[in-house]
């Protein structure tokens, strides 16, 4: 029997002893009887409302709590940006996007982290699906300038991942194709270190797929006020740009995250999403 349903049989049940208790005073006061009554109706279903509301409460709290992680704080480092981190959350609308300013953008160093689940229907879109994206300019005939996303391309599963400065032309790019091995929860990494103007790039922590970039000088963009970086799908609110997938624990560190570090992150939260 379902506990609301208790809760209703209960709540019946005091109302029929009040009744019959009412009846025996009504044979000495009738109207004394029927104020009882009353009363005792309106108690009986004041109680029963409470209840009703007080089991949805922990109902809901019970459904949400299936999509609740458990926080791990896997390295000791407190990011400088951080959103998802205490719960999955899945990229189905503008509003369930992660933005930030990019001000990171000009740091010396930062290393960003999130994980994503990768699913088979990200492939299948017609439209270009993106993970994050940042453009502060409209695009012309060279591509969007001041650029930083990662996305893959319609209907296909080839994966683009643009840098470029204010000027488009300084572009750098990572292609690559996915195989069965980038389906499921996967931890992305990049990693930038402005003095060897290096950015490193990461899937599971080089061991589903590595590639590191010498940036040249102007190659990388630059904050622009009002813009912001989207974590969950393209700039804009069109639905088609959005990833539709589940993210956790997006973090933005202001230096360059050691091997060990990515290690570390990867064994400790990886057993923790495969539950979900």
């Amino acid at each position: 029997m379902k506990q609301i349903d208790k809760i209703t049989i209960a709540s019946l049940a005091v109302s029929i002893l009040g009744l019959l208790v009412a009846l025996l005073a009504g044979l000495l006061n009738p109207f004394a009887a029927s104020m009882a009554i009353i009363g005792l109706l309106l108690l009986a279903w004041m109680a029963w409302v409470t209840a009703k509301i007080v089991v949805s409460g922990a109902t809901f709290k019970e459904s949400s709590q299936k999509t609740i992680v458990l926080r791990v704080d896997s390295i000791p480092d407190i990011p400088y940006y951080s959103s998802f981190q205490d719960q999955i959350v899945k990229a189905d609308s503008a509003y369930r996007k992660a933005k930030i300013p990019p001000d990171f953008l000009t740091w010396p160093r930062f290393t960003i982290l999130f994980w994503v689940e990768i699913t088979e229907e990200f492939f299948q879109s017609h439209n270009n699906k993106y993970l994050f994206s940042y453009t502060s300019d409209v695009k012309d005939s060279s591509g969007y300038p001041n650029a930083f996303f990662l996305g893959v391309v319609g209907r296909s599963a080839r994966w683009r991942f643009v840098i470029r400065g204010k000027d488009p032309k300084n572009s750098t790019e990572i292609n690559f194709a996915s195989a069965h091995n980038l389906l499921g929860w996967k931890l992305f990494s990049l990693r930038w270190h402005r003095d060897r103007r290096s950015l490193d790039f990461s899937i599971d922590a080089g061991h589903v797929f590595r590639d590191t970039r010498e940036i040249p000088v102007g190659f990388l963009p630059e904050p622009v006020p009002n813009c912001e970086f989207h974590l969950g799908g393209w700039q804009d609110n069109w639905h088609g740009g959005l990833s539709e997938l589940r993210y956790y624990g997006f973090r933005i560190y202001e230096r360059y995250l050691s091997e060990g570090d990515l290690e570390t992150v990867l064994s400790k939260e990886k057993e923790l999403l495969k539950a979900t």
